[in-house]
């Protein structure tokens, strides 16, 4: 028991690193009523990004991050709870370190198609 209480704490920790940068990028953003591709949104599944519905903008490049670390913590939980240990490795090296090189292709395309 203690083993997966320790495997459910390190999923959290992987994934609120990404969704509290998020948070802060969107907080920063909307103080700063930034320019940057955004959406207004009154529906209440904003508050899982950590934003007041209908008084915040969405600024979708953050929202990623936010959304790939909610899918991270959901699915790392339910393949803790299954699979244990392999689980944990599993979530890690497919979605966490998989989204990571999937952003980081993606931004590289953006920013050579850009020039």
């Amino acid at each position: 028991m203690e083993i997966k209480l320790g495997l459910y704490w390190g999923i959290f920790i992987f994934s609120i690193m990404p969704w509290l940068s998020g948070l802060y990028a969107q907080k920063v953003n909307n103080s700063q009523k930034s320019s940057a591709y955004r959406m207004k949104s009154k529906r209440s599944w904003v508050w899982l990004l950590g934003l007041k519905p209908g008084k915040e903008y969405i600024y979708v490049a953050p929202a990623i991050f936010q959304i790939w670390a909610i899918i991270t913590l959901v699915t790392g939980f339910i393949s803790v709870y299954y699979w244990g240990d392999y689980g944990f490795k599993i979530v890690i090296y497919v979605i966490y370190l998989g989204g990571i090189m999937v952003m980081t292709l993606l931004g590289g395309i953006l920013i050579i198609t850009k020039r």
